[in-house]
C-alpha cells in the first residue's frame, strides 16, 4: 500500500499549524511501522499527478482546489480519509442544516442563507453568529453577540468581507467539553478547555468550569452518528454538558489537532484506515 498525507494550509490553521502537523506524521509513522510506503504533500502543492501512484490518502486540507482534487481521486477508485464530502459537510451552514434535520442535539439554531441588513430582535439573546461558507479563520468569524445591536455590528462586518451564509446559535450555559474520535473504533477522547486551548481562546466565554457529570458512552454514541451524518470519520469537536448531564454539540471538526490524545488518536486513525481500505 502506497500513502500520502496532506497538511492543512496555513490559512485554515490559525494558531494550530504545528499541532496540525505532528498528528498527521504521527499517523504517517503509524502507518510506515506496518510496512506502509508514506509521503507528505502540502495541500497548496497538490496535482491529480499527485495521486496517479497512490491508493490511500490522509487528508487533512479544506481548500476547495484540494476537495476537487479528492474527488477526482475517489471517482477513480482511491480511499480518502477524510472523504472530500465529509469536507465540503463539515462548512458551518452545512453542518448545522444536517444536524438540525437528523436530530443532532444542539443549540437553538438559525440559518441565514443570505446575510440580512438588520438581526431579529427576536433571536434568543446572547447568541453566536459564525460564518457559514466554512471554518473559522480568523477571530472575527465567531462572535458572542448580546444584542441586536451588537448583531447588527458583526453582520456588517460579515457583508463588508464577503461572507455570504451564516448561523446564529443561542449561547447555553454549563461545562465546555472538547471531544476527540474515531468512527467505528473504541477510541473516544474528551477534556476541558484548560488542557487543550481552542484556536481562538473563545473557552473563556463559558467561565469556571463546574465539573458537572454526563455520560461518556452515551456522548460517544451521538458523535459517532454526527460522524457518520457528515461523512467525517476523524473528528473532534465541543459540547456544552448542562448541570443535569445533558449536553449538545456546539462545534464539530474534521480532523482536529488530536494534541491532548495525539498518540492514541493515531493509533485508532491507522485502525479505521486499514479498515476502510479493506472495504474499499
Amino acid at each position: 500500500m502506497k500513502a500520502l498525507g496532506i497538511s492543512r494550509s496555513k490559512v485554515f490553521s490559525p494558531n494550530s499549524e504545528g499541532k496540525d502537523m505532528l498528528i498527521l506524521h504521527a499517523v504517517g509513522e503509524e502507518l510506515q511501522q506496518k510496512g506502509v510506503e508514506v509521503s507528505f504533500l502540502p495541500e497548496n502543492e497538490l496535482l491529480s499527478s499527485s495521486l496517479e501512484k497512490v491508493d490511500v490518502v490522509f487528508s487533512m486540507g479544506r481548500d476547495l482546489r484540494t476537495v476537487e482534487c479528492l474527488e477526482r481521486f475517489e471517482k477513480e477508485g482511491g480511499l480518502v480519509v477524510n472523504p472530500s464530502a465529509g469536507i465540503r459537510n463539515s462548512e458551518r451552514f452545512q453542518l448545522s442544516k444536517l444536524f438540525l434535520q437528523e436530530g443532532i442535539p444542539t443549540p437553538t439554531t438559525v440559518l441565514l442563507q443570505c446575510i440580512p441588513e438588520q438581526a431579529d430582535s427576536a433571536w434568543p439573546y446572547p447568541v453566536w453568529i459564525k460564518r457559514g461558507d466554512g471554518c473559522a479563520q480568523v477571530k472575527a468569524d465567531v462572535q458572542l453577540l448580546q444584542n441586536a445591536c451588537e448583531a447588527n455590528i458583526a453582520l456588517a462586518d460579515f457583508r463588508k468581507r464577503g461572507i455570504d451564509c451564516a448561523v446564529v446559535s443561542e449561547h447555553l450555559k454549563g461545562d465546555l467539553v472538547k471531544f476527540y474520535g474515531v468512527q467505528d473504533t473504541p477510541f473516544f477522547s474528551w477534556n476541558y478547555p484548560d488542557v487543550s486551548k481552542t484556536k481562538f481562546g473563545l473557552e473563556e466565554k463559558n467561565g469556571p468550569v463546574q465539573g458537572y457529570s454526563f455520560h461518556v458512552d452515551k456522548m460517544k454514541e451521538i458523535c459517532d452518528e454526527a460522524a457518520k451524518i457528515l461523512q467525517i470519520p476523524v473528528y473532534g469537536g465541543d459540547c456544552i454538558v448542562s448541570a443535569d448531564g445533558s449536553f449538545k454539540i456546539i462545534d464539530f471538526n474534521d480532523w482536529p489537532s488530536f494534541s491532548s490524545c495525539r498518540e492514541d488518536a493515531a493509533r485508532a486513525i491507522v485502525s479505521f484506515i486499514f479498515k476502510a481500505y479493506e472495504r474499499n
